[in-house]
């Protein structure tokens, strides 16, 4: 292998965007150890949920706009680039509310959001009918958020891998990072089983598998444990498919092209383990019953499981380490798909400057470990 400027360990949809970012200032390789995109980010939902998602205001609530408000733009970038069709759409989401209960925790959400200027409706149980007719007649109404859309997000891997192929990136599958080299505090490569990699950049992005990646106990990561997610593809045959994602208390549905729906979805501490269980399915389905009943009918075209990478707040860790060189963005837990526009911003500006966007200082590494924020750092004004 030529030895490359940069080397990202994890060819999920985070690590090839930062690819994508990094390829016009460097020479840039990606190593796998499995196919690329072939794991978390294969078995994703697709939700750009920024406003169903985030319960209270903060770091993580921003990086998260500041990502779906580029999104629009990388899609049709990455459309134009590859000619692949990423399904992306812009109904929104629909949030059915059941009780009182689930109304007054919505309320306190919605009423900040709305301070940030962004759309929170209100629909009437009549209203949401009329959107959406197969929807259970249980609910009380739902808010509509406008600007959480989604996409297919397996056309978003396979055209991201087409996009940084074009770009220069070598992408090496089936190549495991056996352990990070450093000499004297500095990255100096990666051991794989063929051969050494000689970088001096390396930035782990590999998810569930950042933590067990030898040779940077220095930097003391704390655990990226996997956390398994469920999900059922159905066929809407028994009743017009809708347009809007749905999106509540009681699990999801995501409508795609030719009448297919996502029913989602678990959250399973069980180690690596990515099978699909009965379990699993009868919570899904009981939840999809709830809020459309017609979804008896339908059959179950597909099933699978993929592994969320959980940090212990559930925050992406991203930015540079006390080891020279090794940089990292990984954690992402739900939002990997979400957060991989900004975070390759923000980690890419700080390899290539140094600098650190106040969008980046929150989720970096030494918010676990204070002492290492001794290093300077330069600092940017906000503006991206």
């Amino acid at each position: 292998m030529k030895h490359p400027e940069i080397l990202i360990i994890g060819g999920g949809i985070v690590g090839l965007t930062l690819a994508r970012r990094l390829s016009s200032e460097a020479r840039v390789a990606i190593i796998d150890k499995g196919f690329a995109g072939r794991e978390a980010s294969w078995a994703a939902a697709g939700l750009l949920g920024v406003q169903h998602e985030n319960f209270s205001p903060g770091p993580l609530f921003e990086l998260s706009l500041e990502s779906r408000r580029r999104y629009r733009s990388y899609v049709e970038d990455l459309e134009d680039e590859t000619a692949f069709v990423l399904d992306y759409r812009t109904a929104g989401t629909i949030f059915p509310i059941f009780s009182a209960e689930e109304k007054v925790r919505c309320e306190t959400r919605h009423a900040w959001q709305k301070k940030y200027g962004l759309a929170v409706d209100w629909l009437t149980a009549s209203s949401c009918h009329r959107m959406l007719p197969a929807l259970t007649r249980e609910i009380l109404g739902a808010y509509h958020l406008a600007d959480d859309h989604q996409l297919n997000g397996r056309r978003l891997v396979d055209a991201l891998i087409e996009s940084v192929r074009r770009r220069g990136v070598a992408i090496h599958e089936l190549t495991t990072a056996i352990r990070i080299l450093t000499d004297n505090n500095n990255v100096i490569g990666v051991e794989t089983p063929r051969e050494v990699i000689r970088t001096p950049t390396v930035v782990l992005a590999a998810g569930s598998w950042s933590s067990g990646i030898p040779g940077i106990e220095i930097i003391k990561l704390p655990l990226i444990k996997p956390t398994r997610g469920q999900i059922i593809t159905a066929q809407a045959t028994h009743f017009k498919p809708f347009e809007h994602s749905i999106f509540s208390f009681h699990g999801y549905m995501i409508p795609k092209a030719d009448g297919l729906i996502l029913l989602g979805s678990t959250e399973e501490n069980v180690g690596f383990d990515t099978t699909v269980t009965v379990g699993g399915m009868q919570s899904i389905l009981t939840r999809a019953l709830r809020l459309v009943p017609k979804i008896e009918c339908c059959p179950i075209i597909d099933h699978w499981a993929g592994l969320r990478p959980e940090s212990v707040d559930q925050w992406p860790i991203l930015g540079p380490t006390p080891i020279d060189g090794l940089h990292l963005t990984t954690g992402h837990f739900r939002r990997g798909l979400l957060h991989a526009v900004m975070s390759a911003e923000l980690v890419s500006r700080n390899i290539l400057t140094k600098e650190v966007h106040p969008l980046l200082k929150p989720f970096m590494l030494d918010r676990f470990h204070p002492s290492f924020a001794e290093k300077p750092l330069v600092e940017v004004d906000r503006g991206c």
